[in-house]
């Protein structure tokens, strides 16, 4: 039986994903406020610690990694909601300007379900698998 790679495949791209993300709030769109960039920094430990933890493939690693996953989809949920309720402000307040920038940030949060949620939704639907708990020690859940 051949040895299952996903996890390191998972991984991988989870350490990726947090580079990009550092170099994106880092460089590419910064902030100043407070809240975002609690939020941002904390989009980079966890994606890096759900890389760690699929590379060392222990029991307790699966929780990390559901636990990271959910995490990130609860994340991007908040992440949408937040763009489009700024984009409903730009349209109210400044007209047509705002109906255009309003496009934009429409445009923002259809990105940040690929960019945040997909890979989190990917893995946690791996883990879940019985393939995905055997490879971390676990029984499956269902019989």
């Amino acid at each position: 039986m051949k040895a299952d790679v996903r996890p390191y495949i998972y991984g991988g791209l989870c350490l990726i994903m947090a580079i990009v993300y550092f170099i994106l709030f880092r460089r590419m769109i910064p902030s100043t406020h407070g809240s975002t960039q609690a939020l941002a920094y904390s989009m980079i430990v966890v994606m890096a610690v759900m890389g760690v933890a699929m590379v060392v493939r222990h029991k307790w690693s699966w929780w990390v990694g559901i636990v990271g996953s959910g995490y990130m989809l609860l994340l991007t949920i908040i992440l949408f909601f937040l763009i489009i309720q700024s984009a409903a402000f730009l349209s109210g307040v400044y007209g047509a300007f705002g109906k255009g920038a309003s496009s934009m940030a429409y445009l923002g949060a259809a990105v940040i379900i690929e960019a945040v949620a997909l890979l989190p939704a990917l893995m946690m639907k791996y883990l879940m698998t019985r393939a995905g708990r055997r490879g971390f020690g676990l029984e499956p859940i269902w019989p």
